[in-house]
């Protein structure tokens, strides 16, 4: 059942002419009080909105950090904004609560900073690393072409 779905109680309906006749039946989407759900519906929306408040703490910690680093780069710090960077995607990585699409950002700007401070060898390690834990990534072409053209 996705997040959405939890609220809406779907009934089998006949058709009663207001259909067209191709259809003898159709699900229709009501929504309910929360006085109509059952015991269990209520045990889940209380274990979702618990899991949302942790999404919630880390990911807001990974927005701290984010604005940190971008503070440091903009002062041209660079060194310390992929030190933030990394430790935030570290962190990240270890919380499974996180998942990948909620750091990419902080991947990205790893990428351009060190190719911004012509650190070469750790591009390479770091690309290679990205593309091995990340092959489905949307980003993942891009970063192979990258990483071809500076080996």
């Amino acid at each position: 059942m996705g997040f959405f779905d939890f609220f809406k109680r779907r009934k089998t309906v006949a058709s009663n002419g207001s259909l067209p006749s191709i259809l003898p039946s159709a699900e229709v989407d009501t929504c309910i009080s929360l006085e109509e759900w059952t015991k269990e519906e209520k045990e889940e929306l209380k274990q979702l909105r618990a899991q949302g408040k942790i999404w919630q703490k880390h990911f807001s910690r990974t927005l701290r950090n984010r604005e940190f680093a971008r503070n440091e780069e903009k002062q041209g710090n660079f060194e310390k904004a992929i030190g933030i960077y990394s430790k935030s995607i570290a962190k990240c990585e270890e919380e499974k609560i996180l998942n990948y699409s909620n750091y990419a950002f902080d991947i990205g700007r790893v990428i351009i900073l060190l190719s911004k401070t012509k650190q070469k060898e750790q591009l390479i390690a770091f690309l290679e690393s990205v593309i091995n834990k990340y092959p489905e990534a949307d980003h993942v072409e891009k970063w192979k072409i990258r990483l071809s053209k500076i080996k």
